[in-house]
């Protein structure tokens, strides 16, 4: 069977066993006070009693006296006059007072006393003193006795009688009186004596305790001092030593008096202490965070409001800061503030225990990862999205890509150095670059390359940012090229996923080969994925291509459309460069087409329309005339007020100038760089950027640009291009 051991755990002391010394050296300095004060209050009060007496018994020396002095009046003042009343009412007054004062001395009682009120006297207890009133009584029984025939106004006889008794014991009386009041005040005396004996031991008693607890309380005092300061000290080392920032907050958001050592590297700064939080936080975070930071701070002071629910709402957990460095620049960190609340023993909120990591390394990491992870989507992403496109086409579009990106970046790097300040100049700049990076988006889209086509995409849209900034420096042009440079990066990428499927293909058929028989060398004839060669054969003008991109942008637009076409692919024309540009051309329309053009399914049932948009694209060849391109769309049109609409909202143009255009000049307006109609960038339409690039593609090849529009039915546009001999062999068969 086990047996428990016994607990070895030490009691913990409560709260009054820590001061109990002091508690029963207080109690008994109190015990010895009040007893004193007992005693003194006793004692005194004898003493008062005392002094009453002695006062009496002097009085009673001086009504001996008058006892005579009024019988010897009262006997030589003729009878029935005014002094002979006199004398009578003194002597009777006086031996009516000697008498009772003389009997409460003997038995106690009351008498009259010295004010005229009545006052209560004890017996005389001191020997002496009742020996005195004892003899003082034989002497007066006689007299009084004597004196009554007298007072009542007897024969002259007894009133001599009286006289002589007076007169007889008057000296012994006096002398008796006198040592009754001897007596007295010798025993008012030793209790005066006693009095201040009791006080001097209490008084004595009551500083040895005094020392006593003076004693026990510097000692506890020293050891509780002892406490604090190694308690203190271990706070310091503490706060000193840790790697996280803390602090206590109150209500009125002030730094506590001892922040953290660490804390001052955090923010930056190397006074804390005592200091409002709020402007201090607000130099390091935006506006923004720290307008939330305040209203949060101030819900986690309501007490009613639980600390777990506001948790998630910290906008300071995770918060990108700028701390001023040692050359005074700020460096950019990442703070994890966190918020604990602080009660006291009635659970009230005093505090709050503010807790600040510096988060930096954990934020570059997860963003390390997360950069990675995207990096391997992205390479992922662009294997798959070119493993359906021809290698051949594909080859061309990465040697036109490379070629484009590279003649935008040496424009980037030509103006980079510039600092630009005429809007027109910077202007100038950008738009020199944005149809190109359009032209490229155009083609990632007819081949359905995706990933390039959202890269493209995103490059638009910075560049449009960068053109509502009045002043454009070098800083901003070099911050375009880093993002171009991933545009740049993406393209070697695929150039060298084509050349290492080119080579693992002809790596296979040099197998097959040999394991067929024939000659090693065969294999390297096999023209599938060869290295990239410009005399490769470009693409035709074919209506599946076209049909393609119409499909991928509808679907993206969440609309429904179908492209015809009749001559396109019985078009023949040579030459690169003319090629890309009908090609580009004809891609801007069928973008601008869909985004523009053609409505939503709901949209055209409200019109009344088919659900389904028709994109018709007409190509016609003349000997003499050249060609005609017609792109026709039974859309929405070109609406003119649509149109003002958005070119004033663009600033470019004020109302009088939009008013005086009319509705030929409205429409011009389209063939303005940077000018749209679109209420959002998506990947179908841009940036204001497709009209002009067909107008200049167009103008190029020496050929004109019209358009036919009816608002809620159609819009038509119309592009003729002469037979020049830069164009090559024109055919066209109706089909």
């Amino acid at each position: 069977m086990n047996v428990a051991a016994p607990s070895t755990v030490p009691r913990r002391r409560t709260g009054f066993g820590k001061y109990r010394t002091i508690v029963l050296s207080i109690a008994l300095f109190l015990v010895f006070d009040l007893g004193v004060l007992i005693l003194n209050f006793y004692t005194s009060s004898e003493i008062s009693t005392d002094a009453v007496g002695i006062n009496l018994a002097g009085r009673q020396r001086m009504l001996s006296q008058r006892l005579v002095k009024a019988l010897h009046e009262f006997g030589a003042a003729p009878a029935g006059s005014t002094e002979a009343t006199n004398a009578l009412m003194e002597l009777r007054n006086t031996t009516t007072l000697f008498d009772t004062t003389l009997s409460a001395f003997e038995r106690g009682g009351e008498t009259t006393g010295g004010d005229g009120r009545a006052v209560l006297l004890q017996p005389v207890s001191d020997a002496r003193g009742r020996a005195a009133v004892e003899a003082a009584l034989k002497l007066w029984q006689p007299l009084k006795t004597a004196l009554d025939p007298a007072l009542r106004g007897s024969d002259a006889a007894a009133l001599h009688e009286a006289v002589r008794l007076a007169s007889s014991s008057n000296l012994a009386l006096l002398r008796l009186m006198n040592d009754l009041t001897t007596a007295l005040e010798q025993v008012a005396a030793g209790k005066a004596d006693r009095l201040r004996l009791i006080q001097t031991i209490g008084i004595g008693l009551a500083l040895a305790n005094f020392f006593l607890i003076l004693f026990h309380f510097i000692r506890q005092l020293r050891d509780s001092d002892t406490r604090a300061e190694t308690a203190r000290r271990e706070t310091v080392e503490i706060l000193d030593t840790v790697t996280d920032g803390l602090f206590l907050l109150d209500r009125e958001l002030t730094i506590g008096a001892q922040p953290s050592k660490s804390l001052h590297g955090l923010f930056g700064r190397s006074t804390l202490a005592n200091q409002p939080f709020l402007p201090m936080l607000r130099e390091i975070v935006s506006e923004k965070v720290y307008r939330e930071a305040a209203d949060f701070l101030d819900v986690l002071f309501r007490e009613h409001v639980n600390l777990k629910l506001v948790a998630s709402l910290n906008p300071l957990h995770e918060v990108e800061v700028l701390i001023p460095g040692p050359n005074g620049e700020p460096q950019r960190k990442y703070l994890g503030i966190e918020f604990t609340r602080v009660t006291d023993a009635h659970s009230a909120l005093v505090h709050l225990l503010v807790t600040v990591r510096d988060i930096t390394v954990r934020i570059e990491l997860a963003r390390q990862l997360e950069l990675s992870r995207r990096q391997a989507e992205e390479q992922m992403s662009l294997l798959l999205g070119i493993l359906h496109v021809e290698p051949p086409r594909l080859r061309e579009f990465i040697d036109r890509a490379d070629k484009a990106l590279h003649d935008i970046n040496a424009t980037l790097r030509r103006h980079g150095s510039k600092h630009l300040s005429k809007r027109d100049e910077y202007r100038g700049v950008l738009n020199e670059i944005f149809p190109t990076i359009h032209a490229l988006k155009g083609e990632a889209g007819l081949l359905g390359l995706e990933f390039f086509e959202k890269l493209a995409h995103d490059f638009e849209e910075r560049i449009v940012e960068l053109r509502g900034l009045k002043r454009v420096g070098g800083d901003e042009l070099i911050g375009l090229a880093v993002q171009l440079d991933r545009l740049i990066g993406s393209v070697e990428a695929v150039r060298a996923m084509v050349e290492r499927l080119g080579s693992l293909q002809q790596g296979f058929a040099q197998e097959a080969t040999a394991a067929a028989g024939a000659p090693a060398g065969a294999a390297a004839e096999t023209p599938a994925m060869a290295p990239t060669s410009t005399a490769a054969p470009l693409p035709e003008l074919t209506v599946d291509t076209f049909r393609f991109l119409v499909e991928r942008l509808a679907q993206t637009e969440h609309k429904r459309v179908q492209l015809l076409a009749s001559g396109l692919d019985t078009l023949a024309v040579s030459g690169a460069e003319q090629i890309t540009a009908l090609r580009e051309v004809l891609v801007q329309l069928l973008r601008n087409a869909v985004a523009h053009g053609i409505e939503t399914p709901e949209e055209r049932h409200l019109a009344g329309k088919t659900d389904v948009g028709t994109i018709r694209l007409q190509a016609r060849a003349d000997a003499s005339a050249g060609i005609e391109l017609i792109c026709h769309d039974d859309g929405r049109g070109l609406d003119p007020g649509r149109i003002r609409a958005a070119a004033l909202q663009s600033g470019r143009w004020s109302e009088d100038e939009l008013d005086a255009m009319g509705t030929a000049g409205l429409r011009a307006l389209l063939f303005e760089p940077g000018f749209t109609t679109a209420a959002e960038a998506t990947l179908a339409a841009g940036r204001g950027v497709g009209m002009d690039v067909i107008k200049h593609r167009v103008e190029a090849l020496g050929g004109t640009l019209s358009v036919a529009s009816e608002p809620g039915r159609y819009c038509a546009w119309r592009i003729t291009l002469p037979g020049l001999p830069g164009l090559g062999e024109l055919s066209f068969e109706t089909t």
